[in-house]
């Protein structure tokens, strides 16, 4: 299984949404390890071709991440991502 203390680099930072459904219980539960919580601007532009990528960045996937977003690009959708960096 896979957990965030498994990954070579540590999390610094979570970037979410301002949904309801997450409770801030969901936040403590990431901010007990030192990570912090950053939300979304209230109401965030979109446009529906936008595509939301969640994924952490780790560079065994790397080709895999850019295919992907060559693959919603060819499709003429727009990738946005929040990457995580080291």
């Amino acid at each position: 299984m896979w957990t965030l203390a498994k990954r070579p680099e540590p999390v610094t930072s979570l970037i979410r949404d301002r949904d309801q459904q997450v409770t801030d219980r969901f936040d403590d539960v990431f901010r007990s390890d030192g990570i912090e919580i950053v939300r979304t601007l209230f109401r965030t532009p979109s446009d529906p071709r936008d595509v939301y990528l969640n994924v952490p960045f780790d560079k065994a996937y790397e080709r895999q991440f850019v295919a992907l977003i060559a693959a919603l690009v060819a499709i003429g959708r727009t990738p946005r991502c929040v990457l995580e960096l080291p």
